[in-house]
């Protein structure tokens, strides 16, 4: 039963890439955060130091977020002298963030999921869902 309510709210879902865009625009630099220390760190600095900037700076761009701003922190990690020469907009990138996810994906697909489906291939199908 559970498996058909999912099945049901499933079929209905759209992508809305341009919403996708604005969402990640908005957390990448967050998501970016321990690449913006191991670049700071590898330009020189202490550690302990960019990680307490880091998070200061992620806490007032929180707020203004939570304002309806847009998301400054790396605006604001670029005006601190302690990140002063660190490429910040090389380390503020979508590219190999998504880690293993894709691949996670595609075993846990083909291994549990198929076995599952494999076990009742007559039992599973579309149903109208009434509530």
């Amino acid at each position: 039963a559970q498996l058909v309510i999912y099945a049901n709210i499933a079929a209905g879902l759209v992508v809305l890439p341009g919403g996708i865009r604005r969402n990640l625009e908005q957390h990448l630099p967050f998501l970016a955060s321990e690449r913006l220390l191991m670049a700071a760190t590898t330009a020189g600095g202490d550690r302990q130091e960019l990680h307490e900037a880091i998070r200061r700076h992620s806490h007032a761009a929180t707020a203004r977020i939570r304002e309806g701003a847009d998301n400054d922190l790396v605006e604001r990690l670029a005006a601190d002298p302690l990140f002063a020469g660190v490429d910040l907009a090389a380390a503020v990138t979508v590219e190999g963030l998504e880690g293993r996810a894709a691949a996670q994906v595609d075993e846990f697909l083909d291994g549990p999921v198929s076995e599952a489906l494999a076990a009742c291939p007559n039992r599973v199908a579309a149903s109208d869902l009434r509530v």
